[in-house]
């Protein structure tokens, strides 16, 4: 998501992640728990690869970017 905490550490479109603070990540609903359980400012380390190759990246918690809010908790239509 544009302007999001994970865009704004560097994590890429492909990225594939392997490892948040040293958990090995078997699906992607693991990663959303370990966030919901961080605070604004807290920080995770998320190890991925790209392109072939390790990459370990610090990612601050913060809020969504208030515009994509409809993307990712969408509204059902009337």
């Amino acid at each position: 998501v544009p302007g999001s905490p994970s865009q704004i550490s560097g994590i890429q479109a492909g990225d594939i992640i392997q490892k948040v603070d040293g958990v090995n990540i078997e699906d992607p609903r693991q990663i959303a728990e370990m966030v919901r359980n961080k605070k604004v400012e807290d920080k995770l380390s998320v190890k991925l690869l790209r392109d072939a190759q390790i990459k370990v990246i610090e990612v601050t918690i913060g809020n969504l970017p208030e515009e994509d809010d409809d993307n990712i908790n969408p509204k059902p239509s009337p």
